[in-house]
């Protein structure tokens, strides 16, 4: 089964542009990573605090890999001081 993670990150408005930024630089980076098959970035118009990151991942051995990843760990590292709240939520792709 396919895995997919949507996480939503709640942060500062000034740090907005910070955070997509860096997520900008992973999300090119894994356009070759074995076991990823998208990732995107979305906002929300009315809310500059939002920000919402989908990936997809081949399966569930997949995930544990992409997290230990040199960027992810750089991701997690540059982007925590920033978060004031991150809800994750995993689940499998029911079709496709």
């Amino acid at each position: 089964f396919t895995i997919v993670s949507h996480l939503e990150v709640s942060l500062h408005t000034e740090y907005r542009n910070t955070c997509i930024v860096r997520a900008q630089h992973k999300e090119n980076l894994e356009v070759n990573e074995p076991g990823c098959q998208r990732f995107e970035i979305s906002v929300i118009e009315d809310n500059e605090k939002i920000v919402r990151l989908y990936e997809a991942c081949d399966d569930k051995a997949a995930v544990p890999h992409h997290m230990e990843t040199f960027y992810m760990v750089a991701y997690r590292e540059g982007t925590t001081p920033i978060i004031m709240e991150c809800k994750l939520v995993r689940a499998a792709r029911a079709h496709g």
